[in-house]
Formats: C-alpha cells, structure tokens, sequence
C-alpha cells in the first residue's frame, strides 16, 4: 500500500509543481493581454461602483445607452416586425391543423 500512496504522491507532486502551474500562469498572461488588460483598465470603475449610493447607477464619466434605438435603424433582429403579440397568430381563422391531427 505504501508504494501505491508514494506513486500517486510523485505524480501528484510532478502534475502540480511542473505542469499546472506553469500552465496557470502562461494562460493568465495570454487572457491578460487577449482582453487587453481589463484587469487594470476597469481598476478604478470598481472603486467607482463600490463606493457609489446603493439603489443608484453610477454613470459618470460613462456614456450611458440610449433608452430607445432610434427611428432610423431597423428593429433588432430578434423583435417581431409587425405586431407585439407572441406568438404570432397565423391570418386564417381556422387553426392550422398537422397531418396527424385529423
């Protein structure tokens, strides 16, 4: 038994020490760079949000979204086009039947 717990030990030892953390920290370093250091850019909005009133938004020094898309640009992809009722009725007044159905 003892040689099966110093066997599971080394590579335990061997995965930790030579392949985890080197791993850890080379990919730390690509998504650091891949997200252009987000980490440090958004530092001080932290600050910002942690410190402001609770129930408030802090928006200063950020442009906030428009409330509304504008009347020049065609709805959003997902919005129905025509009508606000989901699911869209069909124009026939029967309901439409599967073959299955009878």
């Amino acid at each position: 038994m003892n040689v099966l717990t110093d066997a599971v030990i080394a590579v335990n030892d061997f995965f930790w020490s030579w392949l985890v953390i080197p791993l850890l920290i080379v990919l730390a370093v690509y998504f650091t760079v891949r997200s252009g250091f987000v980490q440090l850019r958004l530092f001080p909005e932290m600050f910002r949000v942690i410190l402001s009133s609770p129930g408030t938004r802090p928006t200063e020094g950020r442009r906030s979204p428009p409330s509304r898309p504008s009347p020049s640009r065609p709805p959003p992809v997902w919005a129905p086009a025509t009508s606000s009722a989901w699911p869209p009725r069909s124009s026939s007044a029967d309901p439409v039947r599967c073959s299955g159905c009878g």
